[in-house]
């Protein structure tokens, strides 16, 4: 399935997930409308990412330290009580004490319990390490604090049926800001008990193809204080990169795998037509490149619909289907990005020559793949037009007599 919102941006800050408890008391609170009616919260980024980002040009293990201390302080004009100034203290100190506290959050399974002379007590499916300067902005309520100064009724509606305190009701709003950031286009899929892996892509800053992989739990966690909350943080991502634009490569690639699995033309016609009409309202932003556009796209075509060429680009001397490979880094080449065919799998990946690290790779069936192209014409943000992959489709379906 394909989901939408209302923004597009990949995180430089920690996100976090909400349970399935959590979005109903984000619904049922209000307080999603209460971000969303919030100029500041539009507008704004990761506090910690902020700080750190304009932080001076200090060694990264002292700027660490100045970044937390300024949060810290900024963090206790905020409280509204000396209950909350102390619970402040603690997770700030205790944070910069990580290597002696050994923090962590903690999943716990729904499903499998140990017996102990105390009861049955959860199994803990996951420990997930703590992010130290976002962790403790997200539960020193920092996140969230000009917002609530902004519209002070939400804590207090936040803490009268839901919370058991100022600063509890903040951590969960500002979980619900950051998990609010998503991409507008996304992949998602069950890997485990609450666990899903969510693949993004696009540009970078400079319009280098990048995919996003996120593992993450969608249950409630345990904060590195012990606390109950109905959401968790992100863990276990990665990034697959290629130089400049490679979508229009990745589209061919995928057409050349539905036939190689030995699709009949009208089995590919069909999923063809479905990607299609998953993206006939795509319209994204294009970046600010010189080289945005659809300029070689008689060159795709021509791939395509020449009868010869896309028998010949089919050949390929590598093992398994491998018709393209890039660099990822220009003058070296060790690492690249390619795409090839494995059994009924279409694999994306980057991989080092010389062996030294198991390849990155995403590994898709024909009915993931699909979803894979839908989303990659409909999110945008790199050097490719989305209307030059969209023609590649209908030019494909057109030679399989396929296109009405």
């Amino acid at each position: 399935m394909i989901l939408k919102d209302n923004t597009f941006m990949t995180f430089t800050e920690r996100p976090y997930t909400l349970s399935e408890q959590g979005h109903h008391i984000a619904e049922e609170s209000g307080i999603l409308e209460v971000i969303s009616g919030s100029s500041w919260a539009r507008s704004s980024q990761s506090i910690s990412e902020h700080y750190y980002r304009y932080g001076g040009n200090d060694t990264a293990e002292y700027k660490e330290f100045e970044v937390m201390r300024t949060m810290y302080f900024e963090a206790l004009e905020y409280a509204k009580t000396d209950k909350d100034r102390e619970e402040i203290k603690r997770i700030f100190q205790d944070f910069l004490n990580l290597d002696q506290l050994q923090l962590s959050w903690k999943i716990e399974s729904d499903s499998e319990k140990t017996e102990t002379l105390f009861g049955h007590v959860p199994k803990i499916l996951k420990e997930i390490p703590v992010e130290a300067r976002y962790d403790a902005a997200l539960l020193g309520g920092l996140e969230v604090a000009e917002l609530f100064d902004e519209t002070p009724d939400a804590p207090e509606m936040l803490t009268e049926k839901y919370f058991k305190n100022y600063l509890s009701a903040a951590a969960f709003a500002g979980a619900v800001l950051l998990s609010d950031r998503r991409p507008t286009y996304f992949m998602t899929e069950n890997i485990g008990e609450k666990k899903i892996r969510q693949i993004t892509c696009g540009g970078d800053l400079n319009g280098d193809f990048r995919i996003y992989i996120a593992n993450h739990y969608t249950g409630n966690s345990l904060t590195p204080f012990g606390e109950l909350v109905p959401f968790s943080p992100h863990h276990e991502s990665e990034t697959l990169l290629a130089y400049h634009s490679v979508e229009p490569d990745i589209v061919l690639s995928a057409l050349h795998y539905f036939e190689n699995i030995k699709l009949s033309g009208k089995e590919q016609g069909q999923i063809l037509k479905r990607i299609l009409d998953e993206t006939a309202k795509a319209n994204p932003v294009s970046g600010p490149f010189g080289d945005f556009g659809d300029d070689g796209l008689d060159e795709e075509i021509y791939k395509i619909q020449d009868e010869e060429r896309w028998k010949l680009d089919a050949l390929s001397p590598l093992t398994g289907f491998s018709l393209f490979e890039y660099l990822v880094i220009p003058g070296n080449e060790n690492f690249l990005f390619r795409t090839r065919v494995e059994g009924e799998e279409f694999v994306i990946e980057n991989y080092y020559k010389d062996g030294r690290e198991e390849p990155r790779q995403l590994r898709f069936n024909k009915d993931q793949t699909s979803e894979f192209l839908a989303m990659l014409i409909n999110s945008g943000g790199g050097r490719t037009y989305h209307g030059t992959l969209q023609a590649m489709i209908k030019a494909r379906l057109e030679v399989l007599g396929e296109l009405n």
